[in-house]
């Protein structure tokens, strides 16, 4: 269960992040720079999971080069994850 709490941050921390570089997407660059001790293998694992979820859409410049969107649907979900966070 610990481990999921983990990856529930995880996705909010990226989500949230999307958001505020927007349309200009978020680089592998900018989540190191905002989330410490960042392993890339975690980072690439929980893009792909908000990606099959429809909450990020991802474009590959190169094998670990990318800009990361955040969706309408990954808003929502964004929006709902910081309503719990404040009810906690």
């Amino acid at each position: 269960m610990e481990e999921d709490q983990e990856d529930i941050k995880m996705e909010g921390s990226i989500l949230l992040i999307c958001k505020a570089w927007g349309y200009r997407g978020a680089t592998r660059e900018i989540f190191y720079k905002n989330i410490k001790a960042l392993n890339y293998s975690k980072l690439k694992d929980v893009l792909a999971s908000l990606e099959k979820k429809g909450y990020v859409t991802m474009e590959w410049i190169d094998f670990d080069k990318f800009f990361a969107y955040i969706t309408p649907e990954g808003e929502a979900y964004l929006d709902k994850w910081l309503a719990d966070l404040q009810i906690q």
